[in-house]
C-alpha cells in the first residue's frame, strides 16, 4: 500500500564509463530486438487470425445481410424506375451511378457498393436529401461518388458522407 523497495545493484567498486554504457545499451538493444523480432510479429499474426476467425463466424450473418439488402433493392426498383422516368420527363435529377465505400481500395476487394437505386429513391422533386451521421468505421475514408444528370448536363460529385449531411437541390429554371 504505497510502499516501494529499492535494491541497489553494484556493477563495479568505482565508476567506469564503459561499463555504464554497456550496462545501459545491451538491455535496451535486447528489449528492442525482442519487441521487433518476436512480439510485434506475434501480435500481427494473432490479429490476422482473430480477424479471419471473426469473418468465418460472421459469414452467415453477412450473407444474410447481403440477401436482405438485395431484397430491399428489388422492392425499391419499381418505384425508383417510376421516379427516374418522371425526373427524365421534366429534365430533373437522375442518378446515373452511385457508389459508396472505400473508393481508394482495389475493386476486387469488394469494399465498394453500388447504391444507385437507393440514392435515386431519395430524389424528390429534383432534390436529393441524404441524412447525415457518423460512420461507424473511423479508420477508413468512406466516400459517396455520384454521377448524375440535371437539365441535360452531366455532373459528378464525391463526398465524405459519413461526416457531413449531403443536400443537393436543383430548381427548375425553365419557367
Amino acid at each position: 500500500m504505497g510502499q516501494s523497495v529499492t535494491i541497489p545493484i553494484v556493477l563495479a567498486a568505482e565508476f567506469n564509463p564503459k561499463l555504464a554504457f554497456w550496462a545501459t545499451v545491451v538491455p535496451i538493444c535486447a528489449v528492442t530486438a525482442l519487441d521487433i523480432g518476436y512480439v510485434k510479429p506475434k501480435r500481427r499474426k494473432e490479429r490476422a487470425e482473430k480477424i479471419q476467425e471473426l469473418r468465418t463466424v460472421h459469414a452467415d450473418f453477412i450473407a444474410n445481410q447481403k440477401k436482405e439488402a438485395q431484397e430491399a433493392i428489388e422492392l425499391l426498383r419499381e418505384s425508383t424506375d417510376r421516379k427516374t422516368r418522371h425526373e427524365q420527363e421534366k429534365d430533373g435529377l437522375v442518378i446515373l451511378e452511385a457508389t459508396y465505400g472505400n473508393l481508394n481500395a482495389a475493386p476486387e476487394l469488394g469494399l465498394v457498393a453500388d447504391v444507385t437505386i437507393a440514392v435515386q429513391a431519395l430524389v424528390n422533386n429534383s432534390q436529393l436529401t441524404m441524412p447525415g451521421g457518423h460512420s461507424k468505421v473511423c479508420h477508413v475514408a468512406l466516400l459517396l461518388s455520384l454521377f448524375y444528370v440535371f437539365l441535360d448536363a452531366l455532373f459528378d460529385c464525391t463526398t465524405d458522407c459519413g461526416k457531413t449531411k449531403l443536400l443537393i437541390w436543383f430548381f427548375d429554371v425553365s419557367v
